[in-house]
This record gives C-alpha cells, structure tokens and sequence, in this order.
C-alpha cells in the first residue's frame, strides 16, 4: 500500500507549494510513526543491466580452415529468407566467438538451433550449408578448396557432425571492360664476330586516353619495351655466334663458324586486355627455332602476374599439362613428381603463356624443364579441361 499512497502525497505537496502555502506537513500525522529500518543490512534493489544473463551467453566459435581469407561470413536461423549482415571475416587458421543473441533472427534465448551458414572467401568462391543444427559450445570448422568444402562441427558432448558444402563462384553480370592496346614495332643491329644481325621486335603501348586511365599500366609498358630490346639483342648474340656441328669421319661432333646470321624477328600476341588482365605472348624466330616469351600485367596496379596468380593451384598444372602434351603428340614430358611450384610462380625460360579467351595457353621451349625434348609445343587448357582451373577474378562470362 506505501507504494500506492506515495504518490497522492507528492502530488498534495506540489499543490499546496504552487498556491503559496510555507507550511511544512508531518508526514506522521498521515502516515504514523515509521518504525525505524535499518539501512547497514537492507538488501539493496537489483539495478537494471544491458548486459544479458546466462541465458543470452550460449555461443558457438566458426575457425577458418581454408588457405584463403574468409572475407564474409553469414549465420542465419534457417527460417530466414535471407541472409542478414556477415558476422564475420577470418584470416586462414583465425577463429571467431559467436554468441546466438547477436545473431539476426535468432531468438535471444536460444542456446542450439538449425541455422544456415554462407562463406565467401577473398577468391569469390561460395561455401554455403543449409540447417545446420549448432549448439552452445560447438566448434564449426570450414575446410576445403577450390572444388569442395565441408563443415565440421564438434559438439560440446564429443561427437561429430560433418555437413558437405555447396561450392560455387562468384562472377560478375558483364564481362569487365576492354583495354585497347596496340604494339609498336622496332629494330636494331647487332654486330658479332660473325657479322652484322638485324632483329626486329614488337612492344605494346597505350593511347594517350588509356594511358591516363591506367597510368601503371602504361609504366610497366615503359618497361616491359626496354626488357624486349634486351632479350632481343640477347637473342641475336646467341643466334649470331651459335655454332653449326658437323661431324669428322670418326662421327666426333666438331663446331664450325656461325650457324646463320639471318635476322632475328619476334611478333606479338595479344590475348586478353580488359581491366582484370593484359595478357601479351611474344615469338621470335632464332636460325629457325621458336623461342617463346610472354608477360602479364594487373592494369591498376602495373604488377606482373604469373599462372600462380591466374589458375587455383598450379600443383594441378603438370599432369594436366602432360595430359595434353601428349594428346598433341609431343616429346615433352614434365617430371610430375618434382615440385614446380616455383617454376609457375615467376617469368621462366622454359614456357610462356598467354591467357585467352578460352582458356589458358602454355607454349614451351626448346628443353623445357631440363626433358631434352626438341621441339616447341603449344597447347590450350580450357575451361573444359578442367572447369575450376581459373580462380573465378578472372572468369569470363561465357
């Protein structure tokens, strides 16, 4: 009753201070005398917290088990339509609590529910699994690559549960958009022992309006038409003092003079030019043999990308390499059983490549990777070869 009266009497005080009154009223004459209340053991009133109580504490932790950065994470009831905001993103081997009030649409007070899990990593590749039944204190641990992924989830009571992920690639609506790029030509003598050599050689350039768009790119143009002026002067000194064998009658192997000093000439292929990559393959023709280069560029930042920045995993390219080598009829087989990983990493003297439209082209030189093979092959690995061979930044729509 105290509680109820209390406010009458606030209300009779505030009428009498607004008409004037100074007289005080005793609260005893209305009330009575309180018995007195001792305030060294009174129970204090609970105070109101933001915080929640155990029961808004049931969590779960999600590790990244992928090679590849988890740049969006998505954990929803599976009652939902959609997927809300991303809860997360992970570095490789990183992990993250989650707590089930904090996640949109799940009831506060749930401490298990079926949930649907998304992940994106840094490649675009989608990682989804749909009613996953997540509980307080479970382990959820994404592992895979690029053609599959699984989602293990360790119970608070020991036992497993293992969901297989659906795999799929992130590409965007249009192709993106095309950068015209045209080559400009050059020659230069070489002077030897054997004589004068002329060589002739293409280098790419950009018009004033796409250099200013791509500013990088046009740099690295700069220096990728020193480096061919290099590697040509370097090819006519070897073409120019190459010697020829000849036999004696013993059949012993004896050098001659000069093999040929007729002119060294490289073309240029281009293959894709658009903003995700500028692909060029050059050809030269050294006292007949084909000697083949190539270069790469990222045209916003100018770098220079090799096949371990195109394809998911050059660990694959070997035997799938072989397989069309020797489909063609080549002699040239690479050592599957050496680790190349290097070899695919960087600018090599054993192959070029050239990113097309349809895939990814390898032309090989003459002894590529130490196989003694003669001759210069080229072959094309398209997307039906193998259709996760290209990570998905630079898929096309086709």
């Amino acid at each position: 009753m105290l509680k109820k009266l209390l406010p009458l009497l606030a209300a009779l005080l505030a009428a009498l201070a607004l008409a004037g009154c100074n007289f005080k009223i005793d609260p005893a004459l209305i009330f009575g005398t309180p018995e007195p209340v001792d305030f060294t053991h009174a129970s204090p009133e609970p105070a109101a917290s933001d915080s929640p109580g155990p029961v808004f504490e049931a969590s779960f932790t999600v590790r990244n088990g992928l090679d590849s950065v988890l740049t969006e994470l998505y954990i929803s009831p599976a009652d939902m339509e959609n997927w809300g905001e991303a809860v997360a993103s992970l570095e490789p081997g990183a992990e993250a609590e989650l707590a089930f009030y904090a996640l949109a649409g799940a009831s506060p007070e749930a401490g298990e529910g079926l949930f649907d899990i998304g992940a994106i990593d840094e490649n675009g590749v989608n990682y989804d699994a749909f009613s996953v039944r997540i509980q307080d204190g479970d382990s959820v641990l994404l592992t895979g690559d690029w053609r599959s992924g699984v989602f293990r989830i360790a119970h608070r009571d020991g036992s497993t549960d293992f969901v297989t992920a659906s795999v799929y690639w992130n590409t965007s609506e249009s192709d993106p958009a095309a950068i015209d790029v045209r080559f400009g030509y050059a020659s230069l003598t070489v002077n030897t022992a054997a004589g004068a050599l002329v060589c002739s050689y293409s280098y790419p350039q950009l018009d004033v309006s796409a250099a200013e768009a791509y500013p990088q790119l046009s740099a690295a143009f700069g220096q990728l038409a020193l480096e061919r002026e290099a590697a040509m002067r370097k090819l006519a000194e070897k073409a120019a003092n190459a010697p020829a064998e000849t036999h004696d009658p013993d059949g012993n192997e004896t050098p001659s003079q000069s093999a040929s000093n007729g002119p060294v000439v490289e073309t240029a292929i281009l293959g894709r030019a658009d903003e995700v990559i500028v692909s060029i393959l050059f050809e030269a023709n050294v006292n007949g043999e084909t000697v083949f280069a190539s270069a790469a560029f990222d045209p916003l930042t100018g770098a220079r990308l090799h096949p371990s920045d195109i394809v998911t995993d050059v660990r694959a390219l070997p035997h799938l390499l072989n397989t069309a080598l020797k489909a063609k009829g080549s002699e040239l087989e690479i050592n599957e059983y050496r680790d190349h990983r290097g070899d695919f990493s960087a600018d090599s003297a054993h192959y070029a490549f050239l990113l097309e439209k349809g895939g990814i082209r390898f032309c090989f030189n003459k002894n590529a990777f130490r196989s003694k093979a003669e001759d210069t092959p080229s072959v094309l690995l398209t997307y039906e070869t193998d259709p996760f061979l290209i990570k998905p930044r630079f898929l096309l729509n086709r």
